[in-house]
């Protein structure tokens, strides 16, 4: 496979170089001495390699004492360089502090190396032992190089702990027989275009033992009680196997706030991304082609979820691996192919538009799904209970009851299928009366418009007037919702006054009078909204489920 990785420029000025198939960047030709003294001048200062202090890099002599002996030599404040070479290391090795009066901590530091699969520092440290290990410090980078493990050896990559912050890894390959990075109460943190390989490589060196990276997870990320990760970016990856790609260990209260997980190249995991209480978390444009028994994307307890333009390979309609999961999850936007949709326990205010799925599974309690121009199409279960999917034109949905989860565009025929069903009750519903969703018709005024998702859950029609009763932008701007029966009467107050917002917004749940089902509508960003401007949506309704034939034993 060929992979092509975008250059992060540093504070020099690099050039490229193709390497074993992939796109490499560095400022120099690997052992070019020329080029290495080029380097030192273009960061303005001396950069120390780590064969200065007598490091071998043959992958046989223990070079521990020689790089940590270098990287002290900068006190902090300073480049480590690592010509080609293999450095095996028994330690972790670790960065002091620059303290400089009053500056403390605020020094870069960085380590670089020749060339990410030149230039690799081979862990044969006891169990658990980081090759790099971070402790309460900031502004630091490391870049092309490469951290590999010994399969004798489950050792972590890089570890970064202790409010550590500012911190850029880019151009790795992360080959630990761990975790590849374990993050614990970190702030600030970029992993770009960087490189792991769930296989086997061997031998390191001329002569030496087999090495190879089995993998636990490639990010993992430890949210400590009452603490939180702010900002962590994840981009341009590349890497197959393990058991997660990234995966969240929680401990107690503690969140992730401000994720960014984008244009990476994931493949053959376990269990793919498993996050739990996250809030503010963009999922897109990545390549997701998992081969486990877990989910491709599995979130738990997140909030503000923005999940578009991914490809979630599938392994056929039962296989979890092309599924997406969201279990107590709030205010998630969802436009992407994938197999499955899952919904389980509180799950609200959930969006998805222009997909296309093969099942929705809606378990939750509370659940508000929307569905926006969505193609849900299951055809092909080979399970017995689930043969009337044949029938051309028909579509399926999966959920345990048809009042828990909208099914806005339902035509007659459509069907709801009870995910597991019990002997003596029905197999689910039939569709008996079509949904009408109605069509917004701005009735006064010319401003921009808010989006009305088809999600009325009322099996009576009604028709309803939306006015923005103070104009400006969305989270300024306020409107009101009135109701009245299809055809005839006044309008009444449905909600006295509302501040507008881009997600969807569940008005019918703050109504104190009119119809019982939730009404949505959101007020999309960059535009500014008119007062007085109207807007009507007539006969709505929300088609009928009658339930199927019952399973007897």
């Amino acid at each position: 496979m060929t992979l092509s990785l975008h250059n992060q420029r540093g504070p020099f000025e690099s050039s490229p170089v193709e390497s074993e198939g992939l796109r490499a960047y560095h400022p120099w030709t690997p052992g070019d001495e020329v080029g290495h003294a080029d380097f030192r001048r273009r960061y303005d200062g001396e950069a120390i390699s780590v064969k200065d202090h007598n490091a071998v890099g043959d992958g046989r002599v223990d070079d521990t004492t020689a790089i940590q002996n270098a990287i002290n030599a900068t006190s902090g404040f300073g480049t480590v360089y690592f010509p080609k070479g293999v450095y095996r290391i028994t330690a972790s090795l670790t960065i002091p502090n620059y303290v400089d009066g009053a500056f403390v901590y605020l020094a870069p530091f960085r380590m670089v190396g020749a060339n990410r699969h030149t230039a690799l520092i081979f862990n044969q440290a006891p169990a658990s032992t980081p090759s790099l290990l971070i402790d309460n410090q900031k502004m630091i980078t490391v870049s092309n190089l490469g951290f590999v493990g010994d399969h004798r050896y489950p050792n972590i990559g890089i570890k970064v702990q202790n409010n550590s912050s500012h911190l850029r890894f880019e151009g790795l390959w992360n080959f630990a027989n761990g975790h590849a990075w374990h993050l614990e109460d970190v702030h600030s943190v970029w992993i770009t275009n960087c490189e792991g390989l769930g296989a086997a490589i061997r031998p390191l060196y001329p002569g030496g033992d087999d090495w190879s990276w089995s993998g636990i997870d490639w990010i993992h990320v430890n949210i400590p009680n009452g603490g939180f990760v702010n900002h962590l970016v994840v981009e341009n990856n590349f890497n197959e196997g393990g058991e997660y790609q990234i995966k969240t260990e929680q401990a107690g209260t503690g969140i992730g706030l401000n994720w960014r997980v984008t244009g990476n190249q994931f493949e053959s995991s376990t269990n793919g991304i498993s996050l739990d209480k996250v809030t503010n978390l963009s999922i897109s444009d990545n390549y997701l082609a998992e081969a486990g028994t877990g989910y491709a994307v599995n979130l738990t307890n997140c909030t503000g979820v923005h999940m578009v333009s991914n490809y979630i390979a599938s392994g056929g309609v039962d296989a979890l691996s092309g599924a997406v999961r969201l279990d107590a999850t709030v205010r998630a936007f969802i436009s992407d192919e994938m197999t499955r949709l899952i919904l389980v326990n509180d799950c609200r205010q959930i969006v998805v538009s222009g997909c296309k799925v093969r099942r929705i599974q809606d378990e939750s309690t509370t659940s508000n799904l929307t569905l926006v121009g969505c193609v849900i199409s299951d055809k092909t279960v080979a399970s017995a209970t689930n043969t009337m999917n044949s029938q051309e034109g028909r579509r399926t949905w999966y959920a345990a009851t048809a009042t828990s989860t909208v099914y806005p565009t339902a035509a007659l025929g459509d069907r709801i299928l009870k995910p597991t069903p019990v002997v003596n009750t029905s197999l689910g519903w039939i569709c008996t009366t079509a949904a009408n969703a109605g069509a917004l018709v701005q009735t006064t005024g010319s401003g921009p418009s808010p989006t009305v998702p088809t999600d009325y859950q009322d099996g009576t029609a009604y028709d309803f007037r939306i006015t923005c009763l103070v104009g400006g932008v969305t989270g300024t701007a306020t409107y009101k919702v009135e109701w009245k029966t299809a055809g005839g009467g006044s309008y009444a107050e449905m909600v006295a006054s509302q501040a507008t917002t881009e997600l969807v917004h569940d008005v019918g749940r703050d109504a104190a009078s009119g119809p019982s089902g939730s009404f949505g509508i959101a007020w999309p960003t960059g535009v500014t909204y008119v007062a007085t401007d109207v807007w009507t949506l007539t006969a709505v309704v929300a088609p009928v489920w009658t339930p199927l034939t019952q399973l007897h034993a």
